[in-house]
C-alpha cells in the first residue's frame, strides 16, 4: 500500500533554519527547533480521524494563542517600557500555542489509539465481492479509511458506521463490536 504523503511534515522545516542558523553562535533561532516535533507527521496516514484531531488542536491552539497574547505584551511592557512588547509578546504567545497543539494532539492521538474497535468490514466485504475502493466510494470515505477501519487503527463516526453497515445490509452492532 503506497502511503500517502501528509503535508503537515513539512512544519519541521524551520527547525532546518535554526539547524543552519546554530554554527553563527546566535541562540535567536533556537526556538525553531520546536518544529522538529512535526517531523513524525511524515510517516502519519492523514484519514478523517487524524484530520479531526488536528483542527480540534489547532483550533484550541489558536484560541490560547489569542488569549495569552494581551498578557505577555502586558508582562514584556512591564519589564522594559522603553522598548516594543509586540515581537516578544507574540513570540511567546505563539511558543506557548505550539507546545499546546503538539501536547493535545499527541493526547488525542494515545487516547484514540487505546479505543481499539474490532470490525467485521473484511469478512463482509469478501462476502459481497467489494474492494476497499468500492466500499470506501459507496460511503464517501477515501480508501485507506476503510484500509484503516479494517486493521484497527481508525474507529469511525456513528455516521460512517451507519452508512457502511446499510451497505452491507447489517446492524452496526454485526459489524463493530469491542473485544472484552
Amino acid at each position: 500500500m503506497k502511503h500517502p504523503f501528509n503535508y503537515l511534515g513539512l512544519l519541521s522545516l524551520p527547525a532546518l533554519a535554526a539547524l543552519l542558523y546554530f554554527p553563527t553562535g546566535k541562540i535567536d533561532f533556537i526556538g525553531f527547533l520546536g518544529f522538529l516535533a512535526f517531523f513524525r507527521y511524515f510517516w502519519v496516514n492523514p484519514d478523517e480521524l487524524f484530520l479531526h484531531t488536528l483542527r480540534r488542536s489547532a483550533t484550541a491552539a489558536y484560541l490560547i494563542q489569542c488569549v495569552t497574547l494581551a498578557p505577555f505584551m502586558l508582562v514584556f511592557f512591564a519589564l522594559d517600557p522603553q522598548s516594543n512588547p509586540v515581537g516578544p509578546a507574540l513570540a511567546s504567545s505563539f511558543a506557548v500555542a505550539l507546545i499546546f497543539f503538539c501536547l493535545h494532539h499527541s493526547w488525542l492521538e494515545w487516547k484514540e489509539m487505546k479505543e481499539v474497535l474490532t470490525t467485521k468490514i473484511r469478512e463482509y466485504r469478501a462476502r459481497d465481492k467489494l474492494s476497499q475502493e468500492e466500499l470506501a466510494q459507496k460511503v464517501g470515505v477515501r480508501r485507506e479509511t476503510i484500509g484503516n477501519l479494517e486493521n484497527g487503527k481508525y474507529n469511525p463516526s456513528l455516521k460512517l458506521a451507519m452508512d457502511i453497515a446499510k451497505v452491507f445490509g447489517c446492524t452496526v452492532e454485526e459489524l463493530f463490536f469491542f473485544e472484552d
